[in-house]
């Protein structure tokens, strides 16, 4: 049994794998749900940076030619990752609510081979850091390095490997991480 890479939305219809492919996902327009479906690596194109760009392009080309740029331009409107309030993707702060008490728990959660899980960590128990890492060390330990969008956010800075959305990784992560995502010199 082959062991698929985990994938993360970072653009409506583009993804990106954990080997550091991009993977576009572009619905035909006939309404059956079947997709076209390519994968753009650095292999292929030369540099990260340019697999980017071309699978952004070759999107953008196949909604316009099946006249469903909209999407993607009422998408665009909207703050990317809106619902996350945490700044890392993956790794939420939820409340319930039982016997007029509020319950507040760091929930880290994700998609794995299409399975979804997800795992509390009560702040009543760890308190709020420490059902912050908590649950930024699960999200690790099934997803590898964390995507960290607004690190002014954070209650406290992950000690797992993460990396900042635009590319900078963490002094935690491990040399043959940071050798590994590194863009080759030009």
């Amino acid at each position: 049994m082959g062991c698929w890479p985990a994938v993360m939305r970072i653009e409506k219809y583009l993804y990106e794998t954990s080997s550091g492919a991009y993977t576009i996902s572009v619905p035909l327009p006939d309404g059956t749900g079947s997709l076209i479906t390519l994968h753009f690596s650095e292999s292929n194109c030369g540099t990260r940076e340019k697999a980017l760009r071309e699978a952004r392009e070759y999107r953008d080309f196949l909604l316009k030619q099946s006249g469903q740029m909209w999407k993607l331009e009422r998408h665009a409107g909207m703050e990317r990752h809106k619902a996350n309030v945490t700044g890392v993707i993956g790794v939420h702060l939820g409340s319930q609510f039982r016997n007029g008490n509020e319950w507040k728990s760091w929930i880290a959660s994700g998609d794995l081979a299409g399975q979804r899980w997800r795992r509390k960590f009560a702040v009543l128990r760890y308190g709020n850091e420490g059902a912050f890492l908590w649950a930024c060390r699960e999200r690790f330990k099934r997803h590898g390095p964390l995507v960290i969008l607004n690190p002014a956010l954070l209650p406290c800075l992950p000690d797992v490997p993460y990396r900042i959305l635009d590319g900078q990784l963490s002094p935690a992560a491990p040399r043959a991480l940071r050798q590994h995502t590194r863009s080759p010199a030009p």
